[in-house]
């Protein structure tokens, strides 16, 4: 069960070169009774929870980001995040929700960044719906890139215009040693192909 009032909260993205909101992320939270905000993390993470419900919260907290985008400057973007395996279940010819919710709340998609969280999923299947993403304006960020674990197949498939940094590469990276030297690899093939660094952990 699914207990509480979902919404948004958002995190920003900083520009480095200029010290501004370039953006923001769109978290899901619960309200409660008390008024406390829990994540709806662990929802997501939990085998048990139904995926129905989870798809239906998802859209929720998704529409909520969406009708309060219009409070802020009309040069931040809004990140999305996007479960691979939900979009390796749509029909080839199906309308992709998001979109719709996109035209409804009536938001420019070349204001919206929609982010692959997880490695599941068909790949050449999620290439497909990325392809209709950015027809529409949109683009793509791959999350959590360096986790432990080779990306590069997925990066060459869809091409994504960000990249966010795993925020423990980033945090080793700043303690020197052989990650400093991927992070700056990165870096540079991030400055010739036109792609976004995002560093996240940067907290402290």
């Amino acid at each position: 069960m699914i207990d509480g009032q979902p919404l948004a909260c958002f995190q920003p993205f900083i520009d480095t070169a200029t010290g501004r909101i370039a953006g923001v992320e769109a978290l899901g939270r619960l309200r409660q009774a008390d008024g406390r905000l829990a994540s709806v993390g662990p929802l997501f993470a939990n085998p048990r929870t139904n995926a129905a419900a989870l798809r239906r919260l998802d859209r929720q907290v998704r529409e909520d980001a969406l009708s309060r985008l219009h409070e802020a400057p009309s040069d931040w973007f809004l990140s999305l995040n996007i479960s691979p395996r939900w979009i390796s279940r749509l029909r080839a010819e199906q309308p992709l929700p998001s979109l719709k919710q996109l035209s409804r709340q009536a938001v420019d998609p070349r204001r919206i960044v929609f982010e692959i969280t997880e490695l599941g999923g068909d790949t050449q299947r999620l290439a497909q719906v990325v392809a209709r993403y950015r027809q529409a304006g949109a683009r793509i960020a791959i999350d959590d890139f360096g986790a432990g674990y080779s990306q590069l197949d997925r990066v060459l498939a869809l091409q994504p215009d960000i990249l966010k940094l795993d925020m423990r590469l980033f945090q080793a990276a700043a303690l020197g040693g052989p990650s400093s030297d991927v992070v700056k690899a990165l870096a540079q093939m991030a400055e010739k192909t036109g792609c976004w660094i995002i560093a996240e952990g940067v907290e402290t």
